[in-house]
């Protein structure tokens, strides 16, 4: 206990344990190379010492047998360290210390055997206090030690000091305290010039990082931007075809051709919309300040949306879709609404895409201390290099099949899961056998929450409809005008919030819906609508359900937000898409629940 106090006062403080762990490896390394080229050239010396003498004084060759053995040696401890760095350093403090040691034992026997004064021997020890406090490594304490024994057992051996001796044993003790204190000194310089230079190291390390995934990011774009930039063009091009010959067919009166070719642009509408959505939904989850909202609600309402959103395409490749609701607790999932919304619908879609006939099977079980969502199909499935590429961008299994779609789905539910927390996403397949996806989802306690009823939602809208359209654009709000007509729906329209009072003040019904886009004229919002919209609502002693349509890209807090207070809806938005949100609004009237994508 008094040594571990005495050198707490002769030596700076330590770092932390990993940091000093990490200081000490440093120190050892470089006082390593230095006795390596210390012991290199020490032997080269004394070879050549041996040679000179050799040269100049033939007769002193019976000193031979001492000074080749001693030059074998410093080589041998040379070469030693060298090969085996490792098991040598810990060996060098010993060798240290013995060194100092058996010089000290022998400055005492010449001077109690031989006679010798201390003032004659006494310069030689400066070299020992240098070789003793030279390498930090050694500890201090023992080195102290050492030499101040020295200095004892000198003033012992004369005991009748004469001013000489004490001289010498007054400069010996100065010159062990501004030891100490050089000591002292280096090891702060030492301890200093590690963290500084640590700092550094890290600095560039990070420096670096930064710089390579920067590189890599803009290759990454790069990449991403040709393939969307192709992607773009092929329903872009076939829009452009089919146009063409929709104008030729009805020019002709064919209405049969003009049928077909306006199914075929609407067909590439629907494909061109889902790519700028899937676009744009990469690049908003690829930035580093995107964090998911989180929220507490029924995994079930995602398992309808999925039945309404995809039964029809299923039956229409003749591919049974079977979701199975859960019933047993725990049924409240913890996550982002939205995203993990899309993630269910990207695994589906791809599910019937890929599966020629046969089954989806959608469902639910417990797993650890949350719940497993399983997406299975029996489609083609995937070997084992395609699903090591599955979650690139813009990968497609076969590029030659005929099956839609731009290859980013995948990529979108693998960068998202990632953005969850807790959530985790596995998947494996088999060539012709199908392939499974299973998301691991965090679950939440369900007494704070209201429970949800389980009959589904109609998914057809039925005709006769009365909807107020409110957007600033004029040639949007008429084609959505259009749409609306064609689907049976009575359209009104406004361009303002004081349109919208006008119009449904001088109405000659009550409106079943109104739909408005999020930004309009001046600093209005879809809010505003809102506002206006409930206000009547009070009056009519009823809610009026409201649809927001938007091009905006809202951060993940503001879209959740926004989806808990009413529906709301990206555009550009399908016919199918359309008409669902539609009848799911007008049966779920004044709370949004999950139509938005």
């Amino acid at each position: 206990m008094f040594f571990i106090k005495i050198s707490s006062w002769l030596t700076p403080p330590p770092f932390e344990p990993e940091l000093e762990a990490l200081y000490q490896h440093d120190l050892r390394i470089r006082v390593i190379k230095q006795i390596k080229l210390s012991l290199f050239f020490g032997s080269i010396f004394f070879i050549s010492f041996i040679v000179v003498d050799l040269l100049l004084e033939p007769e002193l060759l019976t000193r031979l047998w001492i000074r080749i053995p001693a030059a074998l040696v410093i080589f041998a401890l040379y070469l030693y360290i060298y090969m085996r760095p490792v098991r040598a350093t810990p060996l060098i403090f010993h060798f240290a210390l013995l060194g100092a040691a058996v010089a000290v034992m022998a400055h005492l026997a010449i001077m109690i055997f031989a006679g010798a004064s201390l003032a004659i021997t006494y310069p030689s020890m400066m070299f020992i206090i240098a070789f003793a406090y030279g390498p930090l490594f050694v500890p201090v304490v023992p080195a102290t030690l050492l030499s101040l024994s020295y200095i004892a057992a000198a003033l012992l051996i004369y005991s009748a000091p004469s001013a000489t001796v004490i001289d010498v044993s007054f400069q010996l003790a100065l010159i062990v305290v501004v030891s100490l204190f050089s000591r002292y000194q280096l090891d702060i310089f030492s301890r200093r010039s590690f963290i500084d230079k640590r700092a550094a190291d890290l600095a560039r390390a990070v420096a670096e990082e930064k710089r390579q995934q920067a590189e890599q990011a803009n290759l990454e774009k790069a990449a991403f931007l040709r393939n969307a930039s192709h992607n773009l063009r092929q329903p872009t091009q076939a829009l452009s075809s089919y146009t063409l010959l929709l104008e030729k067919a009805l020019q002709g009166n064919d209405l049969k051709s003009a049928g077909e070719a306006a199914r075929n642009v609407t067909y590439a509408v629907d494909l061109l919309a889902e790519a700028f959505d899937k676009i744009l939904d990469i690049s908003r989850i690829d930035r580093d300040d995107y964090a998911p909202a989180t929220s507490h609600f029924f995994i079930n309402e995602l398992l309808e949306v999925v039945q309404r959103q995809y039964t029809h395409q299923a039956s229409q490749k003749d591919i049974h879709l079977k979701i199975v609701l859960r019933k047993k607790p725990p049924l409240v999932i913890h996550s982002d609404r939205l995203m993990m919304q899309q993630i269910i619908f990207n695994l589906v879609d791809n599910a019937i895409k890929y599966t020629k006939n046969g089954w989806v099977l959608i469902t639910v079980t417990r797993y650890g201390k949350g719940l497993r969502l399983h997406v299975i199909d029996s489609g083609i499935g995937m070997s084992t290099d395609q699903m090591q590429s599955v979650f690139q961008p813009f990968y497609r299994i076969n590029e030659q099949c005929d099956v839609p779609g731009m290859g980013i789905g995948l990529s979108y539910v693998e960068k998202a899961v990632r953005k969850l927390p807790g959530h985790r996403l596995g998947y494996y397949s088999h060539p012709e056998r199908g392939t499974h996806f299973y998301i691991d989802v965090p679950v939440q306690e369900e007494s704070d929450l209201p429970r949800h009823p389980q009959e589904l939602i109609p998914a057809e809208l039925e005709p006769g409809k009365f909807i107020l359209l409110v957007d600033d654009n004029k040639l949007v709000l008429d084609a959505l005008e259009s749409q609306l007509v064609v689907l049976g729906c009575i359209v009104e329209k406004a361009a303002s919030v004081a349109q919208v009072r006008l119009v449904m003040r001088d109405s000659f019904r009550e409106f079943d819906l109104v739909i408005s886009d999020y930004k309009l004229a001046g600093d209005e919002t879809a809010e505003a609508v809102v506002r206006c919209v409930r206000d009547l609502g009070r009056d009519l002693d009823r809610d009026i359900p409201v649809i927001v349509l938007t091009g905006e890209r809202f951060s993940g807090e503001t879209i959740s937000l926004l989806g808990k207070e009413y529906p709301l809806l990206r555009k550009p938005v399908n016919t199918s898409q359309f008409s669902r949100s539609i009848a799911h609004a007008l049966c779920t009237t004044g709370h949004a629940r999950g139509v938005g994508k």
